[in-house]
């Protein structure tokens, strides 16, 4: 509190913390650096800020351009380049590192939303969150991500989850085969909401071109795919995706499994071509996102072709 003039209610331990502040209150800074920015200028300003370690919330700008508040740093260079960010509770060395003027964020593990400088994000986990520039999203798990960037309203739950498009939740990484519960999924399908209801969806017309096939999944390529995209987000000599040798013997083991399905592109080509805009095909958002399928959608076209089938059967028993 070395140049400390009206400010009140402060708490500087360690070399340099709380340096710069005059007229800031109500803060505490523990560690080297702690702070050191802290000072808007504004006589009575409450901060409202925490922090604990070295530099962290030191701020990259000169003190007339900090003027964060209600921001918590816990851990070495937590929050390290804050500038005008509010409401930003960051715990682990490095976390929130590059975050200048994001706000309501939460980062809980090392390195955890190193790079963004965004909002409303909360990533829990070490790297979690490390890559990418992404506003009101989720990362919950170790080295769990967004994949590129700038990404919205996406969610990453689990060890090395990895997100590839806006909108969008990916549950479990590459080696992950089985997830469920104790009761089926259930989505949204309440009429009160419901628009532009009509009949019209094909049947007959559209399943006999599709492929029932039987395969298995190059889950290596997969996840080379995926580095490939972290590689070129990164460019720091880091690892881009970390693997341990659990989840390799897990890609190994899925690999072998044999699946029943369809292949995504056919089936978007099948649409096409009778002019079906069917909504069971997952389509990329971005050349770094991939190919779905939603297989619960298929239920409509089904049951249309089941209904097509019997007023064929009750016209040919009336005729026989």
């Amino acid at each position: 509190m070395y140049n400390s003039t009206s400010g009140n209610n402060n708490t500087a331990v360690g070399t340099y913390a709380l340096y710069s502040n005059k007229a800031n209150s109500r803060s505490t800074a523990v560690g080297f650096d702690a702070m050191y920015w802290s000072d808007d200028r504004i006589t009575g300003r409450e901060t409202h800020s925490t922090t604990v370690g070295y530099e962290a919330l030191k701020g990259s700008s000169k003190p007339a351009n900090n003027t964060g508040q209600y921001n918590t740093a816990v851990g070495d260079g937590a929050l390290i380049n804050a500038t005008s960010g509010c409401y930003n509770t960051a715990c682990g060395t490095g976390t929130l590192l590059n975050n200048k003027t994001g706000y309501n964020n939460v980062a809980i593990g090392v390195d955890a939303c190193k790079e963004a400088d965004s909002y409303n994000n909360t990533c829990v986990g070490t790297s979690a969150g490390y890559v990418g520039s992404f506003t009101s999203s989720t990362s919950l798990g170790a080295y769990a991500g967004i994949l590129s960037s700038p990404f919205t309203n996406c969610m990453a739950l689990g060890y090395n989850a990895s997100v590839s498009a806006n909108n969008k939740v990916v549950i479990g990484n590459t080696s992950v085969n089985s997830i469920g519960g104790f009761a089926g999924w259930s989505n949204f399908s309440d009429g009160r909401f419901k628009k532009n209801v009509r009949e019209g969806v094909p049947g007959l017309e559209f399943i006999r071109f599709l492929r029932p096939v039987i395969y298995s999944l190059d889950v290596t390529a997969l996840n080379a795919d995926q580095c490939k995209n972290l590689n070129e987000e990164r460019g720091d000599g880091r690892p881009a995706k970390i693997i341990s040798q659990e989840e390799l013997d897990g890609i190994r083991s899925k690999e072998n499994l044999t699946y029943s399905g369809f292949i995504a592109q056919e089936v978007e080509a099948a649409a096409k071509k009778i002019g079906y805009d069917f909504n069971g095909v997952d389509a990329p958002g971005n050349p770094n996102d991939y190919y779905g399928l939603r297989y619960g959608e298929f239920a409509a076209p089904l049951v249309k072709a089941i209904q097509e089938q019997q007023v064929e059967i009750e016209q040919l028993k009336a005729e026989n």
